[in-house]
């Protein structure tokens, strides 16, 4: 039986409106991806560049990926305002 490891990370979106990736764990089948503020909009998607597959989040939501393979081991990320935090959980 594979051993999953408990991963908490941040990704500091410094600027509003600009791509942050994060590296998803190689072999994580859940992911929870939050702002630290909870206060504003943010969107997350797998393809760099590619906003038309974009899912907006609004204040306050979260989002859990659950007995996930993942196609894509890179998340993209941006908020509408500057200086948010993101908070991953993978597993």
């Amino acid at each position: 039986m594979a051993r999953h490891i408990l991963v908490q990370d941040t990704v500091a979106m410094t600027l509003a409106d600009t791509e942050y990736s994060y590296n998803i764990p190689i072999g994580a089948r859940q992911l929870l991806i939050k702002l630290r503020s909870g206060t504003k909009v943010w969107k997350y998607y797998l393809v760099s560049g590619d906003t038309s597959k974009t899912s907006t989040m609004q204040p306050g939501q979260s989002r859990n990926f659950e007995d996930v393979v993942f196609a894509a081991f890179t998340l993209y990320v941006q908020s509408t305002s500057a200086t948010q935090v993101l908070e991953i959980r993978s597993e």
